[in-house]
């Protein structure tokens, strides 16, 4: 995990002068065994900060009112075992974006916190062992950047403008079990025009939102399949799903609803509309009913995390199609027990499920080929930064890890939960990213020794309490 602090700019809230003028200059890696395997990951768990606070506090407008808002990223391990970054300027400059709109403090550039995730994962050791995920190989590195309000924001709704950006690797397995062989779906019309992701006016991902997806995953495990994803059908029109864009294919044309529903404008839907052109078929940005969603040849997810996925089964409440004309025969009727957004009690509820051959379809099939065509056959051009060839110098692997170890064994030494180093400046000369605008001092590394030995001598425990100046 990696916390970048900063309080800028708000002089109704109390600032530290000393950070601020020290923040391009002063960079420092925290490790926290409290955040490590006894509690909730497999492995050590890194921040690092530029301020003196790490974690929101429980006055904060984060923990009182949901106020922050996330990305979703992944690192994936090419054919040849190196490491690529995948578009992560689009998803930074989302970030940026959604700061700027919310009015958030924020000036850390993308080539920063490309250079501080990549890090991350080479001090995990994933590069010498790949991870684990429930015993089978990771299929990727999930790269999730979380801003929040920090300690000192207040408990008011207004005030502070303060932000502060998280960063946390995670392996990652299928995000759903057995997703390569399509998947089975609720749709569930809100009556509202309720989000997931974002709003018709602010396209990003707001935590506070996501818990409609929380709420429609406890309704779901109610039907009679097992369903691996919730969609929303807001004012009887397709939206998206709780974690992923949705698109249906009806001919040779893929079909997707417009951002004016308010869904996320989704990078990996964008990157399917450029492919699917480059073989030959329409794209088209068109409002979607009930009706049209039951008539499709093929219905997919993408995201993200979950890739390009075909749905097997649609299962809607026949009370939600009530009044539609026309529809196809369902596969199945069940009458079962559920308990609505909003109800108390259960009551008996009618559900239909509708059956589809999206993972048999022609246009489905030719799309997911280019889509893994671009990642197994490392012809990722544009899209992607090596983090190997592209970020650091060519030992940065070994030393990454070397340190992770050390600071693992300074930890263990140490009364207290947090260790505390100087983060290293591994960048390229001829790096892709922008130099003055990575890291500060331009990296000068002459003797890999004595580098090694000016980064240790910065190792310390850290003994301050993380939520205390």
């Amino acid at each position: 995990m990696l916390e970048l602090y900063q309080e800028a700019g708000a002089p109704e809230a109390e600032v530290l002068a000393a950070d601020l003028k020290a923040q391009e200059a002063r960079n420092r890696l925290i490790y926290s065994t409290e955040l490590g395997p006894e509690n909730i990951m497999p492995y050590g768990t890194f921040l690092s900060t530029l301020g003196s606070n790490v974690g929101p506090h429980m006055l904060s407008q984060t923990v009182n009112y949901g106020a922050g808002f996330f990305e979703g990223m992944k690192i994936i391990r090419g054919e040849n075992g190196k490491f690529y970054f995948v578009h992560p300027d689009d998803n930074f400059d989302r970030i940026a974006m959604g700061a700027r709109k919310l009015g958030y403090n924020f000036n850390y550039s993308n080539e920063k916190l490309v250079y501080v995730s990549a890090m991350l994962a080479l001090m995990n050791g994933f590069e010498k062992s790949w991870p684990l995920v429930n015993g089978k190989e990771a299929t990727i590195l999930y790269v999730r950047p979380l801003i929040t309000k920090p300690w000192g924001t207040g408990i008011g709704v207004g005030g502070s403008h303060a932000a502060q950006l998280s960063i946390i690797v995670d392996p990652m397995g299928l995000y759903f079990d057995n997703a390569e062989l399509g998947v089975d779906v609720f749709f569930y019309s809100t009556g509202v025009k309720q989000s997931f992701a974002s709003s018709e006016h602010f396209s990003f991902k707001a935590n506070s939102n996501y818990e409609w997806a929380g709420q429609l995953r406890i309704m779901a495990q109610s039907l009679p399949i097992k369903t691996s994803e919730t969609v929303a059908m807001n004012d009887g029109r397709l939206k998206e799903g709780s974690s992923d864009t949705v698109a249906i294919i009806k001919g040779n044309c893929v079909i997707c609803p417009p951002l004016s529903t308010g869904r996320l404008n989704g990078i990996t839907m964008r990157f399917v509309e450029s492919i699917a052109g480059e073989l030959g078929f329409s794209v088209i940005y068109a409002d979607l009913g009930a009706k049209e969603v039951l008539e499709a040849d093929g219905i997919m997810l993408l995201g993200n995390a979950v890739n390009l996925l075909g749905v097997n089964r649609a299962i809607f409440r026949a009370q939600d199609l009530k009044g539609i004309q026309g529809l196809p025969e369902p596969e199945k009727e069940d009458t079962i027990p559920m308990k609505d957004i909003g109800d108390e009690v259960q009551k008996d509820t009618q559900v239909l499920t509708y059956r589809f051959k999206t993972t048999e379809n022609p246009v489905f099939k030719k799309i997911q080929r280019a889509f893994a065509d671009a990642w197994e056959k490392d012809a990722f051009g544009k899209l992607s930064v090596c983090i190997q060839d592209d970020i650091f110098v060519p030992d940065a692997g070994r030393i990454l890890e070397e340190l992770g170890h050390q600071v693992r064994e300074t930890a263990s030494r140490s009364e207290s939960p947090i260790v505390e180093v100087s983060i290293p400046n591994l960048l390229r000369e001829d790096a892709r990213l922008t130099l003055e605008n990575a890291l500060f001092p331009v990296p000068r590394i002459r003797r890999v020794d004595t580098f090694w030995s000016r980064v240790l001598s910065g190792l310390r425990p850290r003994h301050q309490p993380l939520l205390t100046r």
